[in-house]
């Protein structure tokens, strides 16, 4: 999270500041996920929203033309996996579609909380709501983790050693204090 949000940031500051472009045009990419009240909102609204369109696009739209807003939210997911999978895919690793089943988990988690909400006339949310987004993320992440560990992610470089605020201010400064 912390890394998507740094290069987001980063390329934010060079927009704003170089390129003159106003700041409304770059807002947080992310809003508070730890937050979410449940998977719907987690997904549509907290977590990160730069591939939203991409994923529409290429899923969600034509899922819809297929199948309605069953298919929008199917095709959405399946193309989210499939891009996740395809830039592991590049480590030269072969395909793994746990990270794709992943993904598919979570519009089925997402269409369970939409058929709650016809049931009962009330939104997911509260203490269940969370639990219910922290269960299928968590839960079923761990397949998505697994898969990505297993084909060398885990040991990926995600914020370069020389671009590191660690690396260039902490660890000099505990440096300095320990002599």
């Amino acid at each position: 999270m912390s890394g998507i949000e740094m290069y987001y940031d980063i390329v934010t500051l060079v927009a704003v500041i170089l390129l003159n472009q106003p700041p409304a045009l770059w807002p947080p990419i992310q809003d508070n996920p730890w937050k979410t009240r449940s998977l719907h909102e987690l997904w549509a609204k907290r977590w990160h929203q730069g591939l939203r369109h991409t994923f529409l696009t290429l899923g969600g739209y034509p899922g819809q033309w297929l199948m309605g807003d069953l298919g929008m939210v199917i095709g959405a997911f399946l193309a989210s996996g499939l891009f996740h999978e395809a830039g592991l895919y590049i480590l030269g690793r072969g395909m793994d579609h746990r990270v794709t089943l992943f993904f598919l988990l979570q519009a089925f988690g997402i269409i369970v909380e939409k058929l709650f909400s016809k049931l009962t006339g009330r939104k997911a949310g509260g203490v269940i709501g969370t639990s219910w987004a922290i269960l299928n993320v968590v839960g079923f992440g761990q397949m998505c983790t697994d898969a990505w560990f297993a084909r060398g992610i885990g040991g990926g470089v995600v914020v370069p050693p020389n671009l590191s605020p660690i690396r260039m201010i902490l660890l000099p400064a505990i440096r300095i204090a320990v002599m």
